[in-house]
């Protein structure tokens, strides 16, 4: 009987639901226009410094594995040129040649040059000209006679091809040249790099710095956590010696013990050690501390698999040589050389931050910070104190003014944080400075490996000076490079790619109008409802709105509903609303209730009967 009753229930509902009843459909309905995109442009460096993302994407776990193939077949011995043919030497590089090509996915220019077979790979910069300096890469990759070279040097190996893969996914204004020697264990020594620092001497390259990756899985023995690799430089060199010492502060382990070449004794067996001869100034070698303990180099015994090989070390020269580039090639022109960094400080803890100097200059340090106070301290090259702040105020949310004490004498400057509270402190540290890294006398901020004047000039008239256009990869004599009907200038305001010609017909915003709809009806691509009225701009244009005023309570077909009252209904704010008729099929509804409920208890009483 309950049943019954129901089913009444249910058909009378449905009788009385009027027709035509539907949903209106709302702004989420709405599906965006797909549109084939093009493929992914890389990244072009410039004002920018990505030296945290360079750290943040290296790959530890891949050293070992590296090491471990490229020593697999054994010795890579030669005592002279007439050994390379058909031996493990040509099969190593052979194997190389291909890493190069897949860890840079195709973009070096690879090359085979000299009697003794060395690998130069150049990653090409963006900016033209062929008189502009360059950065160095290198290790060597022969071996010891009868020794697997893992440490020497199938660590500078997987160093050198982390920094290709690394480097690789960015555009930089200079060329990196990655040089793999051959022959440095030949008889007479460095056969391989005296060939090519002489052709590279006669040619009369520019060699802004030169790092030379040499055997450096073991550390010392002492109680000197922040030593644990050795960084020795020669005269020229010695700023480099310390941006790499500065990076490794503020983005990596901070391990690095900086030599000169003088006090090294390993300076002049190494292949850097060739391109010193000839005169280049800027020249690194990169050892490891525990040298003086290492009993596997060059022996049989200098395998992958040895316990006493610390691989993490190669995550750190990967860092301080990466960072070193980027933080160099991500300056801008007009801009002061800047570093920032943030830092969780213990109680009664401290940390220092360094400061590579190159010219006499103002280093202004601002910092905020978030818990308890902090004591400032700026010592000098020398170890003398410079200035000292013990602010009586800071904001957490507004850097506060430190210190801007005026130096003059170049070298690595120490800035000492403490936290003398009985709580630990967030610090943000931003320091400000000149450079003149290649030491010309013109300030870093003066000059860019572009002609100054090209600053100033604008051949296309697009409000880009044609500097920049060279910089960003644009066309000097063109406001719209890539021909997508897109002004360049435009673009750049609104953070389009002015060389991506698809763009054009991206919408991503997903009001159903493309970016370059957008542009000439003057809208944001970015934002689906530019006039923030609450009616998306395609909507508003299909139904002869303004997507640019705010028209939201406006009324033009005078109903009872405003423009966003139609919008959220779904209904024409242009055609008024008009009553329904009275819908005649109401007229039947009592009856047929009726006639349903006597149906239903007919049914029933006739079943009690049965």
């Amino acid at each position: 009987m309950r049943k019954l009753w129901f089913v009444s229930v249910v058909m009378i509902v449905f009788i009385l639901l009027p027709s035509g009843y539907s949903v209106s459909s709302t702004a989420d309905d709405l599906q965006p226009i797909e549109i084939a995109q093009l493929a992914e442009q890389l990244p072009r460096i410039y004002d920018t410094n990505i030296a945290k993302e360079i750290f943040s994407d290296i790959n530890y776990t891949r050293f070992k594995e590296t090491v471990q193939e490229f020593t697999v077949n054994g010795s890579r011995y030669i005592m002279t040129y007439a050994d390379i043919p058909r031996s493990t030497n040509e099969d190593s590089r052979n194997w190389l040649v291909q890493e190069l090509a897949i860890q840079s996915n195709g973009r070096l220019n690879i090359s085979i040059e000299g009697t003794f077979m060395n690998i130069i790979a150049t990653l090409p910069g963006f900016l033209p000209g062929d008189d502009l300096p360059i950065f160095v890469i290198s290790a060597h990759y022969d071996s010891a006679d009868s020794s697997p070279g893992a440490n020497t040097d199938g660590s500078g190996i997987a160093v050198m091809l982390e920094l290709v893969r690394i480097m690789s996914k960015y555009e930089w204004p200079l060329d990196i040249v990655f040089m793999v020697f051959n022959g440095e264990h030949a008889l007479g020594g460095n056969l391989g790099s005296n060939e090519i620092s002489n052709q590279y001497a006669l040619s009369g390259v520019e060699i802004l710095t030169m790092y030379n990756v040499d055997t450096i899985l073991i550390q010392n023995r002492w109680d000197e956590p922040d030593k644990r690799i050795v960084l020795a430089y020669n005269i020229g060199a010695q700023y480099w010696a310390n941006l790499a010492k500065t990076m490794g502060c503020f983005y990596g382990g901070n391990i690095v013990r900086l030599l000169s070449s003088n006090d090294f004794s390993r300076w002049t067996s190494s292949s850097q050690y060739s391109f010193a001869e000839r005169g280049f100034q800027n020249v690194l070698l990169v050892y490891e501390s525990g040298y003086l303990y290492d009993t596997t180099s060059g022996t049989s015994i200098d395998v992958w698999s040895r316990g006493e090989f610390n691989y993490y070390l190669c995550r750190e020269v990967v860092a301080f040589i990466g960072e070193s580039l980027a933080f160099t090639m991500g300056r801008g022109y007009g801009h002061k050389t800047q570093l920032s960094d943030t830092r969780n400080i213990q109680s009664d803890s401290s940390y220092d931050f360094y400061i590579p100097i190159s010219t006499s200059t103002n280093i202004n340090i601002t910092s905020r910070w978030f818990g308890g106070g902090a004591h400032f301290i700026l010592f000098g090259p020398d170890d003398s104190i410079i200035n000292t702040s013990i602010p009586t105020e800071a904001s957490p949310w507004e850097p506060t003014l430190v210190m801007n004490p005026d130096v003059t004498i170049p070298g690595l400057y120490k800035l000492h944080v403490h936290n003398p509270e009985e709580i630990s402190i967030g610090i943000d540290i931003y320091i400000e400075y000149d450079s003149d890294i290649d030491q010309n006398g013109v300030l870093d901020s003066e000059e860019y490996w572009l002609e100054t004047e090209l600053f100033e000039t604008d051949a296309d008239s697009d409000t880009i000076s044609d500097a920049m256009e060279i910089i960003l990869g644009l066309d000097i004599n063109s406001p719209d490079g890539d021909n997508d009907d897109l002004p360049d200038a435009w673009e750049l305001d609104i953070g389009l790619d002015p060389r991506n010609p698809l763009d054009a017909f991206n919408d991503p915003d997903f009001d159903n109008l493309t970016n370059l709809q957008e542009y000439n009806l003057g809208l944001n691509p970015f934002s689906d409802d530019s006039d923030f009225d609450g009616m998306i701009d395609s909507w508003e244009l299909a139904n002869g709105l303004n997507p640019l005023v705010n028209d939201a309570y406006e009324n033009p077909d005078e109903d009872a509903y405003s423009n966003i009252e139609e919008y959220l209904r779904g209904s024409d704010p242009q055609a008024a609303e008009v009553p329904e008729p009275l819908n005649l099929q109401w007229i039947g509804v009592p009856s047929t209730a009726v006639v349903l409920i006597g149906a239903v208890m007919y049914l029933v009483r006739r079943k009690q009967r049965a």
